[in-house]
Order: C-alpha cells, then structure tokens, then sequence
C-alpha cells in the first residue's frame, strides 16, 4: 500500500500531517510507502521533510514535481509508488493511526475500485466546511451519477488498476490548475464509469485542520462551483454521458435556492474546460499507462533553471 501527499509551500504546517502518518500502523506483513510530492516548493519544505523521514519505520521518498496543480502532483506521486492500493490525503490532514488497515479493508471487495471516508474537524473552532462526518458505509455502484462532494480528496483511496485504466488525475482540475478544483470528484467518476463500484467507508479517519473560518465559506464556496461547472461540461462532452449531465441540471434549483451565485460560478467553470478541454475527454475503459521512468530529471536547483525548464517544456 501507498500513502501520497502533495505539497505546495505549507512547511510551517507540513510537520503535523508528517507526525501523524508516522503514527499508522499497517496491518503486518503489509508493504508501506509514503510518497511526499513537492509541487514546486520554495520553502523550506524539503528540510522539513528530511529531518522527519528519518523517524518513520518504512521507506518515504519526497519527489519534486515542477508542473503546476495538485492533479500532475498525485499523478506523479502514484506513478512513482508501487502499492496495489494507493491512497491519498492532504498536507493539512492528519490519518488516524489504523488508517492503512480501514482502507486495505474497504478494498477487500475486487469489484471496488475507489474509497473515500469520513472526514473530521481537527480544531473545533474552524468552521464545519469540507468536512464527512457520515458514520453509514454506503456504495457507489458502477455506471452511476457521482455528485460532487461524495468523493473527497482529503481522504481517498484507489486500486492502482482501476487508476491506470483512467489515467490518473485529469491535471486541468484541482487546487492549481486552471479550473482549480475538482480532481476527486473527476478521478472518482471515471472510475465509476469504467466499471469499478465506489465505496464510502466511515472507518477511515483523518483530522483536516484546515484553518477556514466562516468568513471563508463564500470563497470555498464560488471555487467548488467553479469545478462542478467544469466537471459536468465534462461529462456533456464526453458522450453517452448525457444523462449524468441531466442529473446535474435536475439539481441545479436546490442549488439556486442556497446559494443564488451559484449558476454564474458554474458557467465560469464550465467555460473554462471548453477553453482547455484536456487530452482523456474520451469515454473512459480499463487500460494501462505506461509508468514514469525511474530516471526521473533532478529537481531543479534556483530560478533560473526552473525558467529553464519551462521554456523546455519539462
């Protein structure tokens, strides 16, 4: 099993999540690995994560990924590990100690190919936003609608086969990226959609501490629309997968009546996946993808070889 997080400039809050990964004891005779992605940091997170690595009992590797957004981060964290099952979190998120063995147990089913679960306040004065607090397992079965919310990138897991036959995460979504949010519920769909049923499993347990306040709730609010607009353009697209799409727009006036901003936010975002559509707007089938080689470039060392790199197109 594989644990990848993905990083960007929080060294000062990267310590808490490190402690607590420390802390998960897998079942015995499992295989552990954690893989720390740093996606262009320009603190001292690389320090921060050496002086740690040195306390955790399995190998942990940090891998340097120049290309913007969380979705190229997780990509080239799980297509550098090696775990059958490889599961993610956030770098403000703190795993429970039996994290590895709640989520080798959701996957014990073949026909799973995708794991989420809950997802608690770690500081109580925070406000109650991104958060699962759920304690009744449910099934996402195969081929279904999945809305957005349902999988959350906080707390989820894949079976590496079932992420190979999508090809990962679709880098135009997620914190970073153009759209900027959106990369689970995406990831997770089309898994759904290539035949793997989804699980939400309340018995795997991670803390956000994610600072927000109520007065952060707007912002939060407009980028989550943002990639639901993108993610069910998406869905239009792609073909034969209109009827999701029809699923969506049947909700759409409970989501007015909450929040009336919600339609312009949602156009926004659909408006900019048909500016950048990505490469996979394909109905999605099982196949492999070819893995990174082990040879992977050395991170780049100051500013100018990462203009360097840019203009050639690493």
């Amino acid at each position: 099993m594989s644990l990848v997080v993905c990083t960007y400039n929080r060294a000062k809050s990267l310590g808490g999540c490190l402690d607590a990964i420390a802390k998960i004891r897998p079942p015995a005779g499992v295989n552990f690995e954690f893989i720390l992605v740093d996606n262009g940091s320009t603190d001292h997170t690389r320090a921060v994560f050496e002086d740690w690595q040195g306390s955790f009992p399995f190998p942990a590797h940090r891998i340097f990924e120049i290309a913007k957004g969380v979705g190229n981060g997780l990509n080239r964290g799980y297509r550098n590990s090696h775990g059958a099952i490889v599961a993610f979190t956030d770098d403000d998120c703190y795993p429970d100690p039996g994290f590895a063995s709640a989520v080798l147990a959701a996957f014990q089913d073949p026909a799973v190919g995708v794991v989420t679960g809950r997802i608690l306040l770690f500081d109580p004065d925070d406000a109650p936003l991104t958060i699962e607090t759920s304690q009744v397992a449910q099934i996402f079965p195969a081929g279904k609608y999945v809305r957005p919310g349902q999988f959350t990138g906080a707390n989820l897991s894949f079976r590496r086969e079932a992420l190979d036959a999508i090809g990962g995460f679709d880098p135009l979504f997620g914190p970073g990226s153009y759209i900027g949010s959106g990369a689970d519920c995406d990831a997770a769909s089309r898994v759904c959609r290539a035949g793997w049923d989804g699980k939400y499993d309340p018995r795997i347990v991670v803390h956000h501490h994610h600072g927000r306040k109520e007065a952060d709730s707007a912002a939060l609010h407009r980028r989550y629309a943002i990639g639901s607009g993108g993610y069910h353009m998406k869905l239009l697209l792609e073909g034969r997968q209109s009827r999701h799409f029809m699923r969506y727009i049947g909700g759409l006036p409970k989501k007015l009546l909450r929040h009336p901003a919600t339609l312009l936010w949602e156009a926004i975002g659909a408006a900019r996946f048909l500016k950048h559509p990505p490469r996979w707007t394909v109905r999605p089938r099982k196949r492999a993808v070819e893995r990174r080689r082990e040879d992977e470039p050395a991170e780049p060392q100051n500013d100018a070889e990462r203009r360097q790199r840019k203009r050639a197109g690493e």
